[in-house]
């Protein structure tokens, strides 16, 4: 198989990840709203089950540019050295390349790293208001402490 006509194949199943990523966006935003649960079905599927739909087609797609960068390194290397130093059109060396897919490869660790540590770090329970909807809880009462807990006015005036 020629280069150019794998390398097509790879960026037509990158657009055909992306569009069905897309697709499934919509039935999450409209058809599915939060909060349907299991109400509503669209094609067999609850909302939660197109959601895993959706994680899996964008797993696929960075699965798919990653490969689709990995196939364009050289180029993309060389780029890069001629848009901050002026160098020549000359292709890099092996060193310049692996040393670019390493400084690449910590940055894209370290963001994804960051991410998932803070996503992890701030997660908290929601709070809600006489057990329902959202909002903050106040818990006045006899103990004098207001609003979640803390030292609080006066404890008869909080919500119960």
């Amino acid at each position: 198989m020629k280069r150019i006509n794998f390398l097509l194949g790879v960026d037509l199943l990158l657009t055909v990840a992306l569009l069905a990523m897309v697709a499934t966006g919509i039935i999450l935003h409209f058809a599915l709203p939060p909060h349907s649960g299991q109400t509503f079905v669209l094609w067999g599927l609850n909302r939660h089950e197109w959601g895993e739909v959706h994680f899996w087609l964008a797993v696929t797609a960075v699965a798919i540019v990653i490969l689709h960068l990995a196939l364009h390194w050289a180029w993309l290397v060389t780029s890069v050295r001629r848009t901050f130093t002026g160098a020549s059109s000359n292709p890099p060396s092996r060193r310049s390349r692996i040393l670019a897919a390493v400084v690449t490869a910590l940055l894209a660790g370290a963001m994804v790293g960051g991410f998932s540590w803070a996503a992890t770090r701030f997660v908290h329970p929601r709070q809600t208001m006489h057990g329902h909807g959202l909002g903050p809880t106040w818990s006045g009462g006899a103990s004098g402490r207001g609003f979640r807990g803390g030292a609080g006015g006066d404890p008869g005036a909080g919500w119960r």
